[in-house]
């Protein structure tokens, strides 16, 4: 992100981030097994997970749903995750 930053000194974090879901993603390092995007705003995990193919799929959890995580082999609601958190009325909310 620093070296967007840098680039793109315009760009807000929001817009950052809206901007950084639309690219691809790509990694030169096969280590990398998957990567969670969570959200503070509202109950909604991003899950981006390698196919066998070699591509990189986005599957998105919301209320009720079992979220899967097969790199760490684990099934959890996504309820249990948000278990203890309160939103913050929206008119509260900070943008950054």
């Amino acid at each position: 992100m620093i070296a967007l930053r840098e680039q793109h000194p315009r760009f807000t974090p929001a817009e950052y981030l809206a901007w950084e879901e639309q690219q691809e993603i790509r990694y030169e390092s096969t280590s990398l097994q998957g990567y969670v995007l969570v959200s503070t705003t509202e109950m909604c995990l991003k899950v981006y997970q390698p196919t066998q193919r070699g591509r990189w799929e986005l599957t998105t959890y919301t209320d009720g749903e079992l979220v899967e995580l097969n790199s760490v082999n684990l099934s959890v609601s996504i309820d249990q995750i948000y278990e203890d958190l309160i939103f913050a009325p929206e008119e509260l909310s900070i943008e950054l």
